[in-house]
């Protein structure tokens, strides 16, 4: 794993910072699972290369280590420190994270845990992460209310004991949603629990499609595959 950033930062006044950041990370050689039994289909039969030395449709794990993911993000950050009873953070980062596997303990397979969507055809599970998210922005802040010892309204007594010392405190986050892959169930027959890639037969968001929060785009653009492939 090689990780690495660069960017400068900048102060604006006294209590104001302000840092713009490239960060990146390559990952080689990950630990990945994969099935060397995984059964192939030849003339519309479904064939286990290992049925031959008695192993029938028998799972048979393997671990290889070709896995590889890839992370760009362009971070900013604005930076107030404590005066005047307010400070406050605001960050954005703009990225892309890409690979075929999370870590070989992850379930789940492709690019969404360590088994590949078909042993025969890993290099088809690069693509986006299951945590990427191309967009997202942070704020905090802190305001500490102007009724207190030291403050702008100093009341004594019961008041001042009830009323001084607060502070106001919040974090909003805002992000893109996250990627996934349309699935469909495994035709093929080559095990118990198995999905395949399901196959895109339309646009799934055409012309006039109207997304919903129910219906994000079009489910009939996508059908069962025959097979693993």
């Amino acid at each position: 794993v090689q990780q690495f950033s660069f960017g400068p930062e900048f102060q604006f006044a006294s209590n104001m910072v302000g840092a713009l950041e490239y960060v990146g990370n390559r990952t080689r050689n990950g630990r990945r699972l994969r099935n060397l039994n995984e059964g192939q289909i030849v003339g519309g039969t479904v064939v286990f290369p290992y049925a031959q030395y008695g192993y029938g449709s028998a799972y048979l794990e393997q671990i290889v280590t070709n896995g590889r993911a890839d992370y760009d993000a362009l971070q900013a950050r604005m930076q107030k420190r404590m005066s005047g009873g307010l400070s406050y953070t605001v960050a954005y980062t703009w990225s892309k994270a890409l690979g075929d596997f999370l870590d070989h303990l992850s379930a789940g397979g492709g690019a969404v845990g360590n088994a590949p969507g078909s042993t025969y055809a890993m290099e088809k599970d690069y693509g986006l992460l299951a945590f990427d998210i191309k967009h997202r922005l942070v704020t905090s802040f802190i305001y500490e209310l102007p009724v207190g010892a030291g403050r702008r309204y100093e009341p004594t007594g019961v008041a001042g004991a009830i009323l001084g010392g607060w502070s106001v405190n919040g974090i909003l986050t805002l992000s893109d949603g996250r990627p996934f892959t349309a699935t469909a169930v495994d035709t093929a027959g080559t095990g118990a629990g198995r999905i395949t890639r399901a196959n895109c037969v339309g646009n799934p968001t055409p012309d006039g499609f109207d997304p919903t929060i129910d219906k994000w785009f079009d489910t009939t653009a996508f059908a069962p595959t025959v097979g693993r492939t």
